[in-house]
């Protein structure tokens, strides 16, 4: 399956990916041992997707192009307060990061 890095904390090594078909959400958490380039928003990645219990859960990620689509996360996130939704809140890189860098710039949207 193919999908867009919506969120990923490189020192958790989590990420949340935006399926290609739409469906659920699917979730990633690497093992330490894991050598794999960390992910960030806006990747555009491939994987294999398992479902456990009611969560999707994405495996064997490899990154297609990194920085595919930047703006998807604030672009959801705007739609979202756009639709009434609550407050949202998105972090993301001025530009790509190390694990120790703490450049993250906060945007706050209320509906």
């Amino acid at each position: 399956m193919f999908g867009i890095v919506l969120w990923s904390d490189p020192d958790d090594r989590k990420a949340v990916i935006w399926c290609e078909d739409h469906g659920e959400l699917a979730f990633l958490q690497r093992d330490r041992e894991d050598r794999a380039v960390p992910l960030e928003a806006g990747d555009w990645v491939t994987f294999a997707v398992t479902v456990s219990g009611r969560m999707r859960l994405a495996y064997d990620v490899e990154v297609m192009e990194q920085a595919s689509a930047p703006a998807l996360p604030v672009r959801l996130a705007e739609a979202a307060v756009g639709m009434g939704g609550a407050e949202v809140v998105v972090l993301h890189a001025s530009a790509r990061h190390g694990p120790h860098d703490d450049s993250l710039e906060e945007r706050r949207d209320t509906a």
